[in-house]
């Protein structure tokens, strides 16, 4: 599923990098979307705390669910006024994402 969320990332003309994002404690921040630069960085100290067999998952869901983000930013999807309702919204799509066979 991971090569088919790139490419979609790619149909959009996003980036996708793993970058140092800082420690969030106690919160986890596992990925951000800037539309400014047109990108999606996933959070090296997550994928650094684990097991080698969860990097895959860990990297398919944080492009899908940064793509819920640029989809509410381009005006494909109506943005919820509520941040915590945002992330649900795009935790949502991005397991209704990786629920589709690659």
């Amino acid at each position: 599923m991971l090569p088919a969320l790139l490419w979609l990332a790619r149909l959009h003309d996003l980036s996708v990098a793993i970058a140092d994002l800082g420690d969030y404690s106690p919160s986890e921040l596992r990925s951000e979307y800037d539309p400014c630069d047109r990108a999606i960085r996933i959070n090296s100290r997550v994928i650094a705390k684990l097991d080698s067999p969860a990097v895959p998952g860990l990297l398919a869901h944080a492009v899908a669910h940064e793509l819920y983000h640029h989809l509410e930013h381009c005006a494909g999807i109506r943005p919820s006024a509520n941040r915590a309702n945002r992330e649900r919204l795009a935790d949502r799509f991005a397991r209704e994402m990786l629920a589709f066979p690659a």
